[in-house]
């Protein structure tokens, strides 16, 4: 629901559209009314007889259909807030964040400076229309008197950013100055602290969810930094709590600008104050976007090898070509270069490696971009501190057969592990579990639980069984957990260690621990770092198991699984519904154990200091859980798409943050083996189709840090596109990093649009399958999972084109989903207008419930109709449960395909396949429809809703122009074009409204991508545009003949040659020409008729095909990059009358020179590589025209 914005705000926002320097008219009427400086224009008022003030954003930046968000700064004194402040406060306001305080006195947080606050938040919430949770900004003294009043109303309070602030009365101004203001002695004061100190009293804070971030410097004397904001964090944490604490090293309680522009703190009070979901896209962060949005990447280290000046170096290009910074990665070389070998660096964490961690941190820091932190050596946890007790487990047995009746006396054989071993022979780390007994069956079935003895207290500590056997052939089994023996995957060679045990919260805290610890001895705060990342499960399958596992399953299912342990060994129970439902609960156990042991207590530790996990916690690898919770558990959704090979799961992390409320889903982005094959175009292309899935932000994969000591292209991951300094045309990469920044900038607004939810049943581990692999797929996302090649659990086909969808798992059905003005609605927002259940007979009882509620309220479910439970626990029995709600839902006894039947207020349909047409019968036609009037096209789109906007996303898949019909569901409003290769914003005048919604004609490039946004308010950049005027044109003219290309030194090719034709250098009989590698300049002179130039309109360059990027001058004018087709520049008037002279910069890629120096020896070499991958070429290569000027009847 849009809140409305009361009448007096909505008449300020006027005064301020007219320049009138007002906020509210009722803040005018009185003459008398208090005089305050502030260090921007705003308006002083007074509230209860106290002096308060506000600024507001400018008028672009209020929206007048919901609250304005606010940052409420404390104290409020004569003389604050201060100048100083004022670059903190733009930052602000240009994020449509209004400032405003009142003003206390000397009130140290006493109860009635507390009732003063009370008074000024009602007056701007309930009068005013400001939030009713703003971000609190106490600055010293103002910690006393926020905390105090936030800790009392927690509800109200978005987040807390404190610079410098006190939060502890003993520490100043101390009892004997503050007991007066609370209207106490000293003594009394004291015994009352419990009530008014503030880190006496955060628990309310820590239950409401409040995060919190301070800058506090370690050299403060007046407010000491151990007794405040360092006391705060350590007691806010132990309550749960989210605290980031940064340190700047030697600053005291001073005005170091350092405190007042400091970049993470407007990121905080941004993030809190003005959540993604309500903000809207401007032109000045659609132009250039703030951090979030733009690409970070894995910095890998390998080997552990680093060199400081070049990682500085790495990090202002990041800086300098739009990147947000990147993910530090400790590791392995997998497949060694003999003619290339790199050296073992420092052990991960060590003495050394901390050195380089912290350097990049320092300079990261310095330069305002973001690190991350992948959380060990390699991939996915652990390290050379993870003792056994804290490693990767798994159930062992051993088994031996007795005859009865007998009484056996012997030693039960120890189970076979990999574990590390003791001196005594045996694992370090081990645990009995249950020794058990059952018949002994030629085919391994087991007649039913009852026939399992539990033979465990009668086996002493050193193996020894008494047992007076029955009659008959008994096996008796001996079930212990111990160590895997699962090391890290590829670690540095001076890292290696044991994965820790996913199953064990402590297990994870202790891990993680280590390495904050570990990092916070080389500085005082972890500032650049924002995060850390947990990798894919790529580990080997094992019987998962931690120490508390059988406990653990007890409180989860319901019942004891030591009678069913021989059914994780190969053996059966005469019911197969008995093995079958147990080995789902064994499943589910690790998968829950999983998430709550590892993403959840990852997470939590994490958030506790303000870090960030981020998760790549879906089906690649060799996955345990249920993808969508497990994604759920971090703070970021991390997915993966690959550069020529099936591995897409970006749907998977797109769903999981749509569903639980993550804004942001990553993607592991452009892995592959076509190592230095592709370049800006092909990224563009997978990136466009990862962004239709979902993705709005991309880590390329990979940036590998390159020491000068190693050559060229240097050091080098074995999968990835190998993208960083070092790339051939990284100089002219900033143009795709700035359409990346945009287009992920705009596709991280407001929330997704879809229509439908697919259920995926309960299982683990479970998948969601990949929708297109790539640009040139078709859709995938039928019955088999394109990426695994397993099968899908919820196929999306029958929904066909012009839809979008979620998959949604059972905890966010029984949790989170609910039915609400007429759809299925999340918290958050994210809603659905039906349900598909999968095409399964099971489904978890206490789901089904909650379906019946939501299809009584109002909902529409299509699916087959369930006859079971998911469980052994309370089999039978629960199964006629699901029967009763089953009968009461679809209709008594089985039901066909038919079926389509009113329930409550909501509806059944049999048929799942029917969904496009529930949903056409609903009134809702496709979300995105195109006709071409030509040749076919395919536009592939996605969707997002603001409240003020729709942002569609509109890609052509193909390598042909496309030119196709479009209609938007939207309601009539103003269209824009937003261009996130060039930042520019048009009018599309001609959107007309249609049956359906609103149509309008794009054109598109040869892999070209627009952004259409109905409603936005950003002004317009460009003319309108308009249906080409055809006019009397002249022909283009060929810019024909020789064209002379130079060539650098140093790299294998002559200084110069004439092209008398346009061909690829690969044609050339010169081996450094065709085995070329990096920049060549084709020169040119040509003539331009007067009569040419004469005629009015637009005047291009077209340079026609080329590999891979461009850079071109005219007349000595510099006119930019061109990295995707088409390959043109606006050049009117910059050719002139006569002799022009043209240089074309032709950049293409790594691959040629490494296939002509595969056939030279090592000595004669170019390049360098220090990983053996396959490389392909040499590849087409050059400028191949025809190069030609266009004249165009208008822009």
């Amino acid at each position: 629901m849009k809140a409305r914005i009361p009448a007096r705000l909505a008449a300020g926002v006027a005064a301020m559209l007219f320049n009138i320097p007002l906020l509210d008219p009722a803040w005018a009427a009185d003459t008398a009314k208090p005089q305050k400086v502030l260090p921007l224009p705003g308006e002083v008022f007074e509230v209860a007889g106290r002096t308060a003030f506000a600024i507001l954003p400018s008028s672009e930046n209020i929206r007048t259909n919901r609250p304005v968000p606010w940052v409420w700064y404390a104290p409020t004194l004569p003389k604050l807030p201060a100048v100083e402040e004022t670059w903190m406060f733009k930052q602000f306001l240009a994020a449509g964040i209004a400032v405003a305080g009142v003003d206390v006195g000397e009130s140290y947080g006493s109860p009635q400076g507390r009732e003063g606050f009370s008074a000024f938040h009602r007056e701007l919430t309930e009068r005013r229309g400001f939030s009713r949770k703003p971000v609190l900004l106490p600055r010293s003294r103002g910690g006393l008197q926020l905390y105090n009043w936030a800790i009392e109303h927690p509800d109200c309070v978005a987040g807390i950013a404190g610079i410098y602030p006190v939060g502890n009365l003993r520490s100043w101004p101390g009892l004997d100055k503050a007991c007066g203001a609370y209207g106490l002695t000293a003594a009394q004061l004291g015994e009352q602290l419990a009530q008014h100190n503030p880190i006496e009293r955060l628990a309310p804070l820590a239950q409401a969810g409040v995060p919190i971030f301070h800058i506090h410097g370690d050299a403060d004397k007046v407010v000491p930094l151990p007794d405040n904001s360092a006391e705060l964090a350590r007691r806010y944490r132990a309550l749960g709590g989210s605290m980031r604490l940064r340190v700047p090293p030697g600053q005291g309680h001073n005005m170091w600008p350092g405190f007042f522009q400091c970049a993470e703190l407007v990121e905080f009070v941004i993030a809190h104050a003005s959540p993604v979901a309500e903000r809207e896209p401007t032109l000045a962060l659609f132009r250039e976007p703030p951090m979030e949005a733009r690409p970070g990447a894995f910095w890998d280290w390998l080997n552990g090898n680093f060199d400081l000046p070049q990682l500085t170096r790495e990090l202002r290009e990041m800086k300098a070509k739009g990147m947000s910074g990147a993910e530090i990665w400790d590791i392995g070389i997998i497949r060694p270069h003999p003619d290339a070998p790199m050296p073992a660096g420092p052990a991960f964490l060590g003495p050394e490696s901390l050195k380089a961690v912290n350097h990049a941190i320092e300079e990261a820091d310095r330069l305002g971009l973001h690190l991350g932190l992948v959380a060990s050596s390699s991939w996915n946890a652990g390290g050379s501190w993870i003792e056994p007790k804290d490693a990767m487990k798994g159930l062992y047995q051993s088994e031996i057969t007795v005859s009865g009746p007998a009484r056996i006396s012997q030693v039960l054989p120890f189970p076979s592990t990999r574990a590390p071993k003791g001196t005594n022979g045996l694992p370090i780390y081990y645990k009995e579990i249950a020794v058990l007994a059952f018949p002994q069956a030629t085919n391994k079935v087991i007649s039913g639980p009852a026939a399992v003895i539990n033979l465990s207290d009668k086996m002493m500590a050193d193996g020894l069984l008494t047992w007076d056997v029955p009659a008959g052939e008994w096996v008796i089994a001996r079930f212990i957990t111990s160590n895997t023996g699962q090391g890290l995957m590829v670690p540095s060679p001076n890292s290696k260690g044991l994965m820790i045990d996913h199953l064990d919260a402590g297990a994870a805290e202790t891990h993680f621990r280590h390495i904050t610890d570990q990092i916070l001895k080389t500085r005082t705060s972890f500032d650049a770092l924002r995060y850390l990342e947990v990798d894919s499960v790529e580990v080997r399958n094992e019987t998962d198991w931690t120490g508390a596992f059988v406990d653990e399953f007890r409180q989860r299912r319901g019942y004891d699984p030591l009678p069913y342990l021989p059914a994780l060994k190969g053996r059966t129970f005469a019911d197969p519904q008995i093995t079958a439902r147990f080995l789902h609960d064994y499943r589910m156990t690790v998968s829950d154990l999983w998430i709550d042991g590892h993403y959840r207590a990852a997470a939590k530790f994490l958030n506790a200091h303000g870090l960030q996990l981020v998760t790549e916690a879906g089906h690649g690898g060799y996955p345990r859980t249920d993808p969508l919770r497990s994604l759920g558990a971090g703070n970021i959704s991390r997915g993966e798409f690959w550069n020529g090979r099936p591995f897409w799961v970006v749907k998977e992390a797109a769903s999981a943050a749509h569903i639980y409320g993550q804004p942001l889903v990553d993607a592991e982005s452009f892995t592959g083996w076509r190592s230095w094959q592709d370049g800006p175009l092909e990224y563009k292309r997978l990136a466009d189709t990862a962004f239709c899935d979902g993705l709005n932000r991309i880590t390329f994969h990979t940036f590998a840090h390159t020491p000068p000591a190693f050559g060229v292209p240097g050091p080098n991951y074995h999968a990835g596109e190998h993208f960083n300094v070092n790339s051939t045309w990284w100089q002219q990469s900033g143009p795709m990093l700035s359409y990346f920044s945009r287009c992920c900038y705009l596709l991280q607004q407001g929330l997704p649009v879809a229509d439908v939810c697919f259920y995926y049943g309960d299982d683990a581990p479970n998948l969601v399958a990949t929708r297109r692999i790539g640009p040139d797929s078709k859709r995938l996302d039928g019955d088999t999972c394109a990426h695994c090649q397993r099968p899908n659990p919820a196929p999306a086909a029958p929904l066909g084109t012009g839809y979008d969808y979620d998959v949604i798992d059972s905890e966010v059905i029984q949790n989170r989903l609910e039915f609400k003005d007429g759809r299925l609605a999340l918290p958050h927002g994210v809603n659905y207008s039906v349900m598909v259940l999968p095409d399964r007979a099971d489904m978890p009882l206490a789901v089904l419930e909650k379906l019946e509620k939501l299809v009584q309220a109002g909902a529409t479910l299509l699916g087959p109709k369930p006859t079971r439970d998911v469980t052994l626990a309370g089999y039978p029995h629960r199964d006629m449960k699901i029967q009763a709600i089953a009968d009461r839902l679809w209709g008594a006894g089985e039901v066909g395909k038919n079926l389509d039947r009113r329930y409550g207020k909501g509806r059944i349909l049999s048929d799942r396949n029917r969904v496009r047409e529930i949903l056409q019968q609903q009134g809702f036609g496709p979300d995105f429809s195109y006709a071409s009037p030509g040749k076919p096209v395919d536009l592939d789109y996605i969707h997002r809703r603001t409240l003020d906007s729709d942002i569609y996303f509109v890609s052509n898949t193909q390598m042909e122009e496309a030119e196709a019909y479009c209609v938007f569901r939207v309601a009539a409003r103003p269209a824009q074009l937003w261009f996130a290769d060039t930042g520019e914003i048009q009018a599309v005048p001609d959107a007309a409204p249609v049956a359906g919604g609103v149509r309008l004609k794009l054109r598109l490039p040869p892999a070209g991508s627009v952004f259409v946004v109905f409603g936005g308010n950003a002004k317009p950049t460009l003319p309108a545009a308009t249906t080409p005027v055809l006019a009397d044109l002249p022909a283009p003219l060929e810019i024909a003949g020789a064209w002379e290309v130079r060539f650098p030194p140093h790299l294998g090719a002559p200084e110069s040659r004439v092209f008398d034709q346009l061909v690829s250098w690969t044609t050339i009989p010169d081996d450094g020409i065709k085995y070329f590698s990096g920049t060549a300049t084709y020169l040119k002179d040509f003539e331009a008729d007067a009569s040419f130039l004469a005629h009015g309109g637009r005047l291009e360059l077209d340079l026609g095909r080329l590999r891979n990027v461009a850079e071109v001058s005219l007349n000595g004018k510099e006119l930019g990059i061109a990295w995707k087709p088409p390959y043109r520049y606006d050049v009117t008037g910059v050719v002139r009358p006569g002799k022009n002279k043209l240089a074309v910069k032709i950049t293409n890629l790594w691959a040629n020179r490494l296939a002509g120096d595969a056939l030279l020896p090592p000595e004669k070499r170019i390049t360098r590589i220090t990983q053996k991958v396959p490389v392909g070429g040499p590849l087409e290569s050059g400028l191949f025209g025809p190069v030609q000027l266009i004249r165009s009847a208008n822009h």
